[in-house]
C-alpha cells in the first residue's frame, strides 16, 4: 500500500474548539463539483469552516483513494450529490462517504477504475470561492481521459458538472466542444505551415470575471478560441493548438509549455476581464513587459491575471519549482518585440470591430506571455463587468466580428 499524508497543516483552531472524538463538526459543504480535463480529473468539495485532512492511496488489487476529512458536516443528501457528481466519471467508480460514529471524521472512498496518481490538496478560500478540498486523479495510461471526451464528444454527452448540495436541481451540465486537431501537416507545395497557440483563459474551477448579469469569462473566451482556431484552420490551413478545449482548469506555465511543445509561431491569450468600476470599457492588446507596466491598469490586470493558479486551486508543491522559475523570468528582446509588432496590427483590426479601450498595445509581466521564444499576445476582447459589453460578448455576431478581427491579425505574421 502506497500511504500518502497529505494536507494537515490547518490555519487556525478559531472556534471551533475540540470535542472528545477530535475536532468538532462544523465546517458547512458548500458544492461538489468534478472536471474532466485530457490529463486528469478533478473532485472539488467546497466547505466553509476548518478541516483536517489525510489519505492514502491503494493501487494494489481493486484500486481506491482514501479521504478522511475531519471535521466536516455530512448527510445522506450531500451522499447523493456525490453520487450525481461522479455520475459516467471516466476514473471514478463510485464514492462511498459517511460520518464516522467514533471520531466524528467523514471518510471518502473512492472505489477507481484503473491505477491512478493523486494529488489530495486544500485551498484556502480566495476569489468567489470558500475553503476547498481538491482530490486531482492523473490515469497511469496517459491516452485515457483523450479517448474519453472523445467518445463524448462524439456521441453529444454532457463532461463536466457541478452541483450544490443545498439545490438538488443545481447540477449544470456543460455542453461538449468540438476538439480542434493540432496534428502538423505541410502543404501539397511543401509550404511550412505556421502553428498557432490559442489560449482560452480561465477555466474549470477558476471562472475568471463575472458580468453583472452573470455571464462567467471562462465561457465566452472558451467559445472564441474554439471560433478563431476553426477559422485558422479552414481559411489558411494554418495548424492550431488550444491549451484547452473544454471546461477545465489549466495552470498558467502549462499554458505557456503546451504552446512551446508545439513550437508555436505565435501565442493568443484571450481574456474578456472585469475592473473594479463598471464603466470601463473596450478591447485592448498586451505584451510583456521586461521594465515594468506600461500603466497602472496594465500592472492591476497583469496581477489580476497571475492570480489564475490561485483560484484554479495549483499544487504548488508538485511542481518543479526550478522549472517553473526559468520559465517565468526567462524573456527576450527579440520575443517582445515580435508582440508587439503583431499586437499593433491586432489592435488595428480589433478597432474595426470594437470599442477599443487603449489604441496601442500595453505592456505588463502576464505570466502566460513568458515563453521567451514565441511572440505573445494576451488580447482582452471586452471588459466584461460593463452591461453592455457583457452582453455584446454573449452575442454570437459580435463573437463572429471579434474572431474575424483577431484572425486577420494573426495571419500577418
Amino acid at each position: 500500500m502506497n500511504r500518502r499524508q497529505l494536507s494537515l497543516a490547518v490555519a487556525a483552531f478559531g472556534t471551533l474548539g475540540l470535542t472528545s472524538f477530535g475536532w468538532a463538526q462544523t465546517a458547512k459543504l458548500l458544492a461538489l463539483r468534478t472536471w474532466i480535463a485530457p490529463e486528469s480529473v478533478r473532485l472539488t468539495i467546497e466547505y466553509k469552516g476548518v478541516v483536517l485532512v489525510d489519505s492514502f492511496l491503494n493501487n494494489e488489487g481493486a484500486p481506491r483513494l482514501v479521504v478522511d476529512i475531519q471535521g466536516l458536516v455530512w448527510s445522506s443528501d450531500a451522499q447523493m450529490q456525490l453520487n450525481q457528481t461522479i455520475a459516467n466519471n471516466p476514473l471514478v467508480e463510485r464514492i462511498r462517504a459517511a460520518q464516522s460514529s467514533q471520531n466524528g471524521s467523514v471518510r471518502c472512498v473512492l472505489d477507481l477504475k484503473t491505477d491512478v496518481l493523486a494529488d489530495v490538496i486544500t485551498v484556502s478560500a480566495t476569489g468567489n470561492y470558500q475553503e476547498r478540498l481538491l482530490i486531482d486523479l492523473y490515469p497511469a495510461k496517459t491516452d485515457l481521459l483523450g479517448q474519453w471526451l472523445q467518445r463524448q464528444q462524439k456521441n453529444g454527452q454532457p463532461i463536466n458538472a457541478a452541483s450544490d448540495p443545498a439545490v438538488p436541481d443545481a447540477a449544470k451540465a456543460i455542453e461538449p466542444k468540438q476538439s480542434v486537431s493540432t496534428a502538423t501537416h505541410q502543404s501539397q507545395t511543401n509550404k511550412r505551415i505556421k502553428t498557432i497557440a490559442i489560449d482560452a483563459g480561465h477555466g474549470g474551477e477558476d471562472p475568471g470575471a463575472i458580468g453583472p448579469g452573470g455571464t462567467k469569462e471562462k465561457d465566452v473566451v472558451l467559445s472564441m478560441a474554439l471560433q478563431l482556431a476553426e477559422r485558422l484552420r479552414s481559411k489558411l490551413d494554418w495548424n492550431v493548438v488550444l491549451t484547452r478545449d473544454g471546461d477545465y482548469f489549466v495552470p498558467l506555465g502549462d499554458r505557456v509549455k503546451k504552446a512551446r511543445a508545439a513550437n508555436a509561431d505565435l501565442f493568443v491569450s484571450i481574456h474578456a476581464d472585469a475592473f473594479f468600476t463598471p464603466a470601463a470599457r473596450g478591447a485592448s492588446v498586451y505584451a510583456l513587459s521586461e521594465k515594468g507596466a506600461s500603466s497602472a491598469a496594465a500592472k492591476w490586470m497583469a496581477s489580476k491575471e497571475n492570480s489564475a493558479d490561485i483560484i484554479g486551486g495549483l499544487n504548488l508543491g508538485k511542481k518543479d519549482r526550478q522549472l517553473s522559475s526559468v520559465l517565468l523570468d526567462m524573456s527576450t528582446s527579440a520575443q517582445i518585440r515580435s508582440s508587439l509588432s503583431v499586437g499593433k496590427r491586432m489592435v488595428k483590426q480589433l478597432g474595426g470591430v470594437a470599442h477599443m479601450h487603449k489604441h496601442h498595445v500595453e505592456q505588463a509581466g502576464f505570466a502566460v506571455l513568458k515563453a521567451p521564444d514565441i511572440p505573445s499576445l494576451l488580447v482582452e476582447t471586452a471588459f466584461i463587468s460593463h452591461p453592455d459589453e457583457e452582453q455584446a460578448l454573449t452575442d454570437p455576431t459580435h463573437q463572429s466580428k471579434l474572431v474575424a478581427a483577431m484572425s486577420k491579425a494573426i495571419a500577418t505574421i
